[in-house]
């Protein structure tokens, strides 16, 4: 699967991957998305290898990925994404992040395994206890990804029709 130069804004989940790629030999690639205003960006069912994300552009999800039953998504591969959440630096001014993007589940994502949590999805409550955690860590929160060269800057999506040795085919 290849999903490229798409809007994904406003849903529960931008991306939702239930146990794909099933075969270990394909992927799916996700480039040059607005992935924006959902409830979580990317959900994974669980942690899968085979998901390839570059490029895209993560903007005001409630949680930008998320993976079911305490999993990570360190298997997939992301690189030159932009989060809105980065907190790093960009020194030499090359566009890319000095430092890694680190994504952490902290206690804020309990809705994700247990089920009688989820009422409390985006509640002041959790997110209290979220902030909290974030302060003073009762354990160690769990690795949800690591991208290695985060976009610094937000840019814009590619017009569409606008594919490096494609022109004129529409995409998205």
């Amino acid at each position: 699967v290849i999903l490229r130069r798409n809007r994904l804004i406003y849903c529960s989940a931008g991306i939702y991957l239930d146990q794909s790629p099933f075969q270990p030999d394909l992927s799916n690639h996700f480039e040059e998305n607005e992935i924006a205003f959902n409830g979580s960006g990317v959900q994974f069912h669980m942690p899968l290898d085979g998901n390839v994300f570059l490029r895209n552009r993560f903007i005001g999800n409630f949680v930008p990925v998320a993976v079911d039953n305490n999993g990570g998504a360190v298997m997939s591969q992301w690189s030159g994404n932009y989060w809105d959440t980065y907190e790093g630096f960009d020194r030499n001014g090359n566009g890319v992040g000095d430092t890694p993007y680190e994504l952490y589940a902290y206690t804020g994502q309990l809705w994700l395994n247990k089920p009688g949590v989820k009422f409390f999805f985006a509640s002041p409550v959790l997110t209290l206890l979220d902030f909290l955690e974030h302060l003073a860590p009762l354990r160690a929160p769990t690795l949800i990804l690591r991208d290695e060269h985060p976009a610094f800057n937000r840019q814009p999506l590619p017009a569409q029709g606008t594919h490096p040795g494609r022109e004129g085919i529409a995409h998205g």
